[in-house]
């Protein structure tokens, strides 16, 4: 039942924070746009926002989602968090695809996130050992 609950509550957070990190995203996008009409330096920078910026706060957004879901159960750290990143990631390559198909960048990018959940939940448990060790 904990893990159920630890994989739940992993799978919320990644949504909900991913959610708000895409609102965020398409109001960056909108003053962009609105600013690359006077400079047009930012037409050709524009790109390169989505690597430099974009795919790392995912990767933290995944990463956070491994540490909430090590938190909930701290059993079966890496069985929950390679589960919650399954399911957010189908979810999210699953409304991604619907019109194309899978590059090698997003295979990548899968295989990033995987494994920024991961260590998330093993974050969470060297923080956990760490403080335990210093009381």
């Amino acid at each position: 039942m904990k893990s159920l609950k630890a994989i739940a509550a992993g799978c919320i957070f990644i949504v909900v924070a991913g959610l708000l990190l895409q609102l965020a995203y398409i109001f960056f996008a909108v003053i962009h746009v609105y600013l690359a009409k006077s400079y047009p330096l930012l037409n050709d920078i524009g790109i390169y926002f989505k690597y430099l910026i974009g795919f790392p706060v995912f990767f933290l957004l995944m990463f956070a989602g491994g540490y909430v879901t090590a938190d909930f159960a701290p059993e079966n750290i890496i069985r929950n968090c390679l589960l919650v990143a399954m399911i957010t990631m189908s979810l999210s390559m699953l409304s991604a695809l619907s019109y194309s198909e899978i590059t090698i960048t997003g295979l990548i990018v899968l295989f990033v996130a995987l494994i920024a959940t991961v260590a998330g939940g093993l974050y969470w448990r060297y923080a956990t050992l760490n403080s335990e060790i210093i009381k």
